[in-house]
């Protein structure tokens, strides 16, 4: 009986043991598993438009053309979650546009993949003969396009994308991008006439895209009366109708409360 009692006594501790082995070997793997989670969560790219670049100067392409202007927004990494202290590159990021009138219709139909300022410009160089003279001429490259449509987005800096165009003295301005040097910088199907517009601004990248609404005042012919301001969300932004028409019923059984 002694014997009998001794190995059930065995048994019990040998699996008391393998049993604190499984839940310990459970418990290391979940729990590297949450700080893998959260390193990958913590450190991999997440975009914000952290500004308007409006200090572009006034400049003419040429000595007798008019004056004209850009305006950028910047784009940068938001802050790591601490422990850590940057973000993984955010490779080969693609910047769409999306213009609206302010009832929501579509201003510019189509989409259109911003510019990167930073990328190079889609000119090719050529020689051009004349009176027996080579002279070099940067023409617009077609296959050059999609050089300034990607671009890496790196911790601790920060990368512009143009936005706008504009030429003092005029009442319309245009939306910029590289296919717009294949128009001389004004594509008629981007021309924006006197009037408030909403550009929803799509960042793409691995990961959730970013999402950020601008709002493009065009109010007269001077750089003064142009500008674009970062805004949460557009007047038509369907989320936001619920807590109107809420607020209308209670202004309503306020009212009511006093008749």
């Amino acid at each position: 009986m002694l014997i009998k009692s001794h190995r059930s006594n065995q048994r019990e501790v040998c699996r008391q043991t393998m049993l604190s082995y499984i839940i310990s070997g459970l418990v290391g793997a979940l729990a590297s598993l949450i700080v893998t989670k959260y390193y990958e969560i913590a450190t991999s790219p997440f975009l914000e438009v952290s500004g308007i670049d409006d200090s572009y100067p006034p400049t003419r392409r040429s000595l007798d053309g008019p004056i004209h202007k850009f305006i950028e927004v910047k784009v940068r990494q938001k802050k790591a979650y601490p422990p850590f202290h940057s973000r993984t590159p955010a490779w080969a990021t693609v910047a769409k546009l999306s213009v609206h009138e302010p009832d929501g219709s579509r201003a510019i139909q189509e989409e259109i993949t911003a510019r990167w300022s930073g990328s190079p410009q889609p000119y090719q160089t050529q020689l051009i003969q004349k009176n027996g003279i080579s002279t070099p001429v940067q023409v617009p490259e077609s296959s050059l396009l999609s050089l300034g449509e990607r671009f890496d987005v790196h911790a601790f800096r920060e990368e512009k994308l143009g936005i706008a165009l504009k030429y003092e003295g005029y009442d319309e301005c245009w939306i910029f991008s590289n296919e717009s040097y294949l128009h001389n910088w004004e594509n008629p199907r981007w021309r924006l006439p006197i009037g408030d517009y909403y550009i929803r601004l799509e960042l793409y990248y691995r990961g959730k895209p970013t999402t950020q609404w601008l709002h493009l005042a065009n109010k007269g012919k001077d750089f003064d009366y142009w500008a674009i301001s970062i805004i949460n969300y557009p007047p038509f932004d369907w989320r936001f109708l619920p807590t109107f028409k809420a607020t209308l019923k209670m202004r309503h059984l306020f009212i009511r409360g006093f008749e």
